[in-house]
């Protein structure tokens, strides 16, 4: 079965994180029954598997990975032919690629990795705990920012009690 990589976050209609860019997700079985082809089903992230049609807005989230490799592959055949050595294509996957305008290959930095991997598991306790995620609409500004007060308020709080311990 098929494997595909997701560009950016997918959210179903409800607001729940289905999909979550940097992550591979294996098709689980093709559709026939719906015909045409195309359809096949997609486990996600909170265990349930939706069908999926592999249409253009299916593409602006998801890359099939072997149809990636097999680019990548051909441009690296075609660079040696030419006898560009192969590091420059190696310069190319840590300077970024860009596919369908989203660059899906980048240099790792471990501390970056570290606080992003906290942002997610952040956003997964507040997807669980307040069922809807920051895409949500029904706030206005004024309200966005009581909340960041109050979350500010919280951290002065914070930082107070530890001067107070040294």
């Amino acid at each position: 079965m098929k494997e595909y990589f997701c560009m950016k976050d997918y959210l179903m209609e409800d607001g729940r994180l289905a999909y979550r860019a940097g992550e591979t997700y294996k098709v689980t079985e093709k559709l026939k029954d719906e015909g045409e082809d195309g359809w096949f089903v997609l486990p996600s992230l909170f265990d349930q598997t939706h069908k999926m049609k592999t249409d253009e807005d299916f593409f602006d989230y998801f890359i099939d990975i072997k149809k990636e490799q097999k680019k990548v592959i051909k441009r690296l055949h075609k660079y040696q032919e030419n006898g560009i050595k192969a590091s420059i294509l190696l310069d190319e996957f840590v300077g970024g690629i860009t596919v369908n305008g989203h660059e899906v290959v980048k240099p790792k930095d471990s501390i970056v990795e570290s606080v992003i991997e906290r942002f997610r598991d952040r956003s997964e306790v507040g997807i669980k705990k307040y069922n809807t995620t920051l895409d949500r609409n029904d706030l206005s500004a004024l309200e966005w920012l009581q909340h960041l007060q109050e979350e500010i308020m919280d951290a002065c709080l914070y930082i107070e009690k530890l001067k107070k311990e040294l």
